[in-house]
């Protein structure tokens, strides 16, 4: 990787304290790459907390973005406080459009930006003739975001987004979430905070098995993926 790319997912650990690590950030690459040949499926990164799992998504996502041209690379991290359905929905699906555009565009500036809203986004697609069809997508999920109560159907919306975009655009993703296992105890049903949705993880099941969009996740804990991955060197840090 160039010694001074844009780091489009602002990276946590120095690349100068980045050691022992270039195996298993390999590895994960060519996982990623794969994934345009329908070689790779859906695997996890599994280690004790803090020993560097973020580190190694933050640096993969950024190579990925830089360095090849075929698989579009979406990260995310499970949001550390409550939230409600409808609005993790909306997070996950417009994270994962600046992410999918930015990454065609090669607009870095498009992919971090957290202010572009889906309507500048239905505008950008129409800039690059592969991911133009986008647009239809985004349509789809303002109309149903705005009916009350439709949480459920919103984030099945929003889960399935990447398989389905690669299927109408001829595309690959390589969907890499963080901390995946905080799904389950982070995510309400009602404005009270009250209805906890305890199975979101589970749901991503069928998700899994989507050749032109598999999961890649981490966390100490998971349990509904095809292969798991104790790779290399996580090195201890504090």
């Amino acid at each position: 990787m160039k010694k001074n790319y844009i780091e489009v997912i602002q990276e946590e650990v120095d690349r100068e304290e980045f050691t022992d690590r270039e195996k298993i950030l390999q590895e994960l690459f060519d996982w990623a790459v794969g994934i345009s040949s329908y070689k790779s499926r859906s695997i996890a990164l599994i280690s004790p907390r803090r020993y560097g799992k973020t580190a190694i998504l933050q640096r993969l996502y950024n190579k990925l973005f830089w360095e090849q041209d075929v698989v579009a690379p979406f990260y995310i991290e499970v949001p550390k406080q409550d939230m409600l359905m409808g609005d993790f929905s909306e997070l996950y699906f417009t994270t994962f459009l600046r992410q999918y555009v930015g990454f065609y565009l090669k607009d870095p500036d498009v992919s971090k930006n957290e202010k572009i809203d889906l309507d500048e986004l239905k505008d950008l697609v129409h800039q690059k003739e592969k991911i133009k069809k986008v647009s239809t997508a985004i349509e789809g999920f303002q109309k149903i975001k705005p009916i009350q109560g439709n949480w459920m159907k919103m984030w099945m919306y929003a889960q399935k987004a990447p398989s389905w975009i690669c299927d109408i655009s001829g595309t690959y993703v390589a969907v890499i979430i963080d901390e995946f296992q905080e799904l389950d105890s982070r995510i309400y049903m009602d404005k009270k905070y009250k209805i906890l949705k305890k199975d979101i993880t589970g749901g991503f099941s069928g998700v899994c098995s989507k050749k032109n969009a598999p999961m890649l996740v981490s966390g100490s804990q998971v349990t509904i993926v095809t292969r798991k991955v104790f790779g290399g060197p996580l090195g201890g840090r504090e």
